[in-house]
């Protein structure tokens, strides 16, 4: 895994709550968090890492939809496994 993704899967792992796409950029040190998500999905699988959009408004009072994310219980399982070999 790359330094950016060791990161994110730290957090993801350490944590039960969702993260925001803004704190998984800050967490990886990159403005591509939705392309970090991908490649961890690519390698722990599609059910490894949850997504969902939430509706809120913007400073300007506009709707939007960011995302965040959580590692499911599948994605925890795999990355266990992976630690023990």
């Amino acid at each position: 895994m790359t330094p950016r993704q060791q990161r994110v899967v730290h957090a993801l792992l350490h944590t039960r709550e969702w993260i925001s796409r803004e704190a998984i950029d800050r967490i990886a040190g990159a403005s591509n968090g939705p392309e970090i998500i991908r490649q961890l999905r690519q390698r722990l699988g599609q059910d490894a890492i949850d997504m969902e959009r939430v509706n809120v408004l913007d400073r300007d009072g506009q709707p939007v939809q960011p995302g965040r994310y959580l590692l499911t219980a599948a994605g925890r399982q795999r990355l266990a496994e992976m630690e023990v070999k």
